[in-house]
């Protein structure tokens, strides 16, 4: 890449360039930017006429440009936490074990150690892990383990003295204590029933939560997104994300979702009204949940799991209170993000926003479900009808797909189980994000994972009647995302008026079924002209 620079920039130009705007690649080849927008967009002989001495002029060297990825469902402080902390993706208890004894050399006794990335289904047995397991090993410390997925978490025995968790504890509505044959606790808890270690282990100043966004930030911009949903934002985590907004610290452009659980924190806002901080934060959602995940089997079904008899998953909310919550949301002109996994909570939610929706109809909600992996048919259309996007993860059936099987037997996986293709055929809108930390937030392995529903290249996929065309996976990310966050008129696009958010790959990145495919890694990203992230050669 060369650079040429002028002293008295007026606007920046981008020469020499394939450029994919979003729908088809353009026989232009150079764009102008100003203001953070793109305000032209032609051939070089064409933008070379615009150029001024004091110009920029930015050669991309016939590398290909897309618009920038918009993540439509992450956690931006649990990516910076999942770089900070103890991370035992992939570890079996043994390998836990031994990450946590190098780790307590480390920190003085009596702190916690704070890791995630646990997964059960993945070990030998696949049962829950347990406190003994972690004996003899940072016994001087309370630990917090945090299942892959964040919906289940695994303590040691230190860590269930100091929040006083014993035999005597009892399981919160749409939580679970584990408890063993004798009534005492093994240390494990799923969904609700983590606040009962949260309020103890989740503690952080600003500086802490300042730290992990800068960290969390600068990953994500390394991957090329240039837009971010995050997905369930409480209140003093948001105020340090207004504290950096205000004083133009944000280099990454973030769509934040409220976490519904605190209710004081959600009536605060809906007495405000949506508001749009500046170019680089919007606060206009409200995130809640119906049920769990599927790993941890939180996920509400309407059918038993098939290895576990009588047992169906987790209501974390009723039909009825959501009902309340998104009637009052849409009262006050805001977006509701509900979690649902199972068909159950799919339709729990497709029910509550049909009810609000006919008592305060709008044509222009978006109300979303986040996940949406398991769905009957039956409820299929009721996206288009509805208006109802389908918030998506690509990665999480492919992650899924060695134990899902398990969980919900091969007959409930043909026409329910991560159905993109049948909702898209229905009309309804996707939008597409990795869940990160649960999965990489990579999007370059979402859409591997959107079109060959598979984990490497010419390996098994899983169910390829759902596969979608890389097209629209990549509108996904694009139009689809930027829909999500009612951005569709300035995000998504490279197109004259938007703002100029874009990614530079070197390698040709549209032609998945390639083996180096989930090694491509953007050379640059650009947000509103600036660029944000350059690799290192």
């Amino acid at each position: 890449m060369v650079t040429c620079a002028y002293s008295g920039q007026a606007k920046k130009v981008f020469i020499n360039a394939q450029i994919y705007d979003g729908e088809n690649f353009l026989s232009e080849d150079s764009f102008i930017v100003e203001n953070e927008r793109f305000t032209k967009i032609a051939k070089r002989k064409e933008i070379e006429k615009n150029i001024s001495k004091n110009d920029e002029i930015i050669d991309l060297n016939n590398a290909r440009v897309l618009p920038g990825f918009i993540e439509s469902h992450a956690h931006l402080l649990g990516i910076g936490r999942s770089i900070l902390e103890l991370d035992i993706r992939n570890m079996n208890p043994k390998q836990v074990a031994q990450a946590l004894a190098k780790q307590a050399r480390k920190q003085k006794p009596g702190t916690w150690i704070r890791g995630r990335g646990w997964d059960h289904n993945l070990w030998p047995e696949k049962q829950f892990p347990h406190a003994h397991m972690l004996k003899g090993v940072a016994d001087k410390n309370p630990v917090y383990l945090r299942r892959v997925d964040g919906h289940a978490g695994w303590m040691n025995d230190y860590a269930m003295k100091v929040i006083g968790l014993d035999k005597n504890t009892l399981s919160p509505d749409g939580g679970l204590i584990i408890k063993d044959k004798n009534g005492l606790p093994t240390g494990v808890l799923v969904d609700n029933a983590l606040s009962i270690v949260n309020k103890f282990a989740e503690i952080f100043s600003d500086e802490e939560i300042a730290q992990f966004f800068d960290k969390a930030v600068r990953h994500v911009l390394s991957f090329g997104i240039t837009s971010f949903h995050d997905a369930g934002i409480d209140k003093k985590s948001l105020s340090v994300l207004l504290k950096k907004a205000q004083q133009n610290q944000l280099e990454l452009r973030i769509y934040t979702m409220l976490d519904g659980e605190d209710e004081k924190f959600v009536e605060e806002y809906l007495k405000k009204g949506p508001q749009k901080i500046n170019d680089y934060l919007s606060i206009r959602a409200i995130k809640y949940f119906a049920d769990g995940a599927l790993g941890s089997r939180g996920a509400l079904l309407l059918k038993d799991y098939s290895d576990q008899a009588d047992y169906q998953g987790l209501a974390l909310i009723s039909e009825k209170e959501l009902h309340d919550k998104t009637l009052a949301a849409l009262k006050k002109g805001f977006q509701v993000a509900t979690h649902a996994i199972g068909d159950q909570a799919n339709r729990v939610v497709l029910n509550a926003y049909e009810k609000a929706l006919a008592q305060h109809p709008s044509f222009d909600a978006r109300l979303r479900i986040e996940h949406a992996q398991l769905i009957d048919p039956m409820d299929h259309h009721r996206f288009k009808k509805l208006g109802v996007i389908a918030s998506m993860q690509p990665s999480h059936c492919t992650s899924d797909m060695e134990w899902v099987a398990d969980r919900l037997g091969f007959d409930r996986l043909a026409q329910r189980a991560y159905p993109w293709r049948s909702l898209i055929e229905k009309g309804a809108p996707l939008a597409f994000g990795s869940d990160a930390p649960v999965e990489s937030v990579n999007p370059i392995e979402g859409l591997f994972a959107a079109v060959t529903r598979s984990k490497q290249p010419h390996s098994i996929s899983f169910y390829p009647d759902q596969q979608l065309t890389l097209k629209e996976a990549l509108n996904g990310y694009h139009s689809g995302a930027a829909f999500a966050e009612f951005s569709e008129h300035q995000k998504g696009k490279i197109a004259r008026g938007f703002l100029a958010d874009f990614v530079v790959y070197k390698e040709d990145i549209l032609h998945p079924s390639k083996n180096e495919f989930l090694d491509v890694r953007p050379f640059i990203t650009v947000v509103g002209g600036n660029i944000v992230y350059k690799k290192r050669s």
